[in-house]
Order: structure tokens, then sequence, then C-alpha cells
């Protein structure tokens, strides 16, 4: 049995069939993440989450013309896939193959181990449409989209932290009220951490 199933062999492939239309000489995960927008199973999550696609396509195609250059001439080029491609690709065979040996790695996987790469753009860009990592786990964990917190909830989350912290000295002297900032937000996104 195939590691990958056929759907995501046709999306990867898919994303270097483009890439080298394109004619960039590496694939990285921003390419990737953009192929994903058309793999049935990543969608069923980018759907399930209320994600703008269109939006978020625009916004990937503006990066990968902007950043990457494109090679002269009209022969064929060997585009290569980035590390970061790499590592996203192994770390989903991994993630899935630690729960069980006769699962095939489908789209969704590889957008979960995606967020794996926090400093790319790709995460990022997922991240300002309200695809957290959160969300995506969490609709993993029970097939329900739960929206990120919004602005303003963070800001509630930094006020009560920052009581907390004044409001014990003890408290304010042991623990920063940064971190404790960070541990409520953590909590509040992860229902599982308290």
């Amino acid at each position: 049995m195939n590691i990958i199933s056929l759907e995501l062999e046709g999306t990867l492939h898919s994303a270097f069939v483009e890439t080298r239309r394109r004619r960039h000489q590496t694939i990285g995960v921003e390419h990737l993440l953009l192929a994903l927008l058309d793999d049935r199973s990543a969608l069923k999550v980018f759907n399930a989450c209320s994600c703008d696609i269109v939006h978020l396509r625009y916004s990937l195609n503006q990066y990968i013309n902007n950043t990457n250059s494109v090679i002269e001439g009209n022969d064929e080029i060997d585009t290569q896939p980035t590390i970061e491609f790499q590592k996203v690709i192994k770390r989903a065979v991994y993630q899935v193959q630690s729960v069980a040996s006769n699962i095939q790695v489908s789209g969704a996987n590889v957008l979960m181990a995606l967020y794996g790469e926090i400093d790319s753009i790709a995460v990022k860009l997922l991240n300002a449409h309200g695809i957290t990592r959160n969300v995506v786990v969490n609709y993993f964990a029970t097939g329900k989209f739960e929206p990120a917190p919004s602005i303003s909830e963070e800001h509630k989350l930094v006020k009560i932290a920052d009581e907390l912290a004044s409001a014990d000295s003890s408290l304010s002297h042991n623990i920063p009220a940064q971190k404790l900032r960070v541990f409520i937000s953590y909590s509040h996104l992860d229902k599982n951490c308290l």
C-alpha cells in the first residue's frame, strides 16, 4: 500500500507542474499550500473553517510572484523542493504513521503538518485568514470548526492576566505577566490545556 494517497500524489504533481510552468527553480511551502487549495481532502478543512479560499489564493499568488525569481529561457527546468517543503511532507507521513500504519497521508494531513513551519509565509497567511493550528487541530479532533479568539477577546485575556499577576504579589514575583498571558491565551484556545 502506498503511504501517500493517490489524491495527494496528484496534488503534489500539480504543484511541481505549476511551479515549473512559472519557471521557478525551487518549490516551497507556499507553492504547496497553493496546490492544497485544490486538494479535496484539504479543501474539506478549509471549507469547514470558513476560509476565504479566493482571497487566500490571491495572497499566495501575490507572494509567490513577487518573491520567486523566474528562470529565463525555454529549456526545461529541474524544479527542486526546498528543505521546508520536504520537512512538511516527512512530518505529515510521520504524524499519520504514528497513529496507524494502514492509513494513507492526505492533503488534510499535509495541511496540518504545514504548521510546523511557523516562520513561513504560508503559515502566516493561514493565521491571517483565521485558519490557525489550533483551529485545524480542533477540526481534526472534533470535525467541527471553532474560530480563534478575536483581537478583542485576546485583549480581555491580557487584561485578566495582568489583573491576576497584580492581585497576588507572590505570583507577580514568580511568574512574569507575559508568561501568564501566554498560558492563559493558550489555555483559552486549547480547552484540553486546563
